[in-house]
């Protein structure tokens, strides 16, 4: 909620961070990273040469596909701690994408454009903020294309939009394979 009241009350409730939509993928990370303790903060050793997170690489010359990016899955690590939680974090990501994406089908196939720009709108949010690009960028086609007037436009491909979910789910799974947590002192 935008609203001045609405800040205004979360401000008398006393809570640590207010965003409001449309949030920036960035914006949200600094903003937990604001909330972090600073204790725990400065026991981190971060700088160019010696990263906290160190990522593995992979036995194989083999090029992920760009449908991940790296530094906001590396981000979410940083908050995590551990591998667990981003096993976690991924697979509820894959999940509830796979639900929306086919919602985002049968919608199309109903000529449903509203809850079509929902479900869109909530999948580019969702990708964006694990760092999916490709979903994300797909997604938020689709809802840009939902809200216009010309609905014929709309082409939604459900081969093509289950291919990028599978391309995810397999970079997502060689980005988990090479991440190596260094645990903090």
């Amino acid at each position: 909620n935008a609203t001045k009241e609405a800040e205004q009350e979360c401000h008398e409730l006393e809570v640590d961070a207010y965003l409001t939509k449309p949030i920036k993928r960035e914006a949200l990370l600094d903003t937990v990273f604001s909330l972090v303790d600073i204790e725990k903060l400065n026991r981190i050793k971060i700088d160019s040469h010696t990263p906290t997170l160190k990522l593995v690489q992979p036995k194989t010359n083999e090029q992920q596909p760009e449908v991940i990016d790296v530094n906001t899955l590396d981000k979410l690590a940083l908050l995590g701690e551990n591998k667990e939680f981003m096993s976690d974090l991924a697979e509820v990501f894959l999940n509830d994408s796979k639900k929306l994406i086919n919602s985002i089908i049968i919608a199309h196939n109903n000529s449903n454009y509203h809850d079509l720009a929902e479900y869109a709108h909530a999948l580019k949010g969702s990708a964006q903020s694990i760092g999916a690009t490709g979903i994300g960028n797909i997604a938020a086609l689709i809802y840009k294309q939902s809200l216009g007037t010309n609905y014929d436009s709309i082409s939604i491909k459900s081969n093509s939009l289950m291919q990028i979910h599978d391309e995810t789910t397999s970079a997502l799974n060689k980005y988990l394979d090479n991440l190596e947590i260094t645990a903090l002192n």
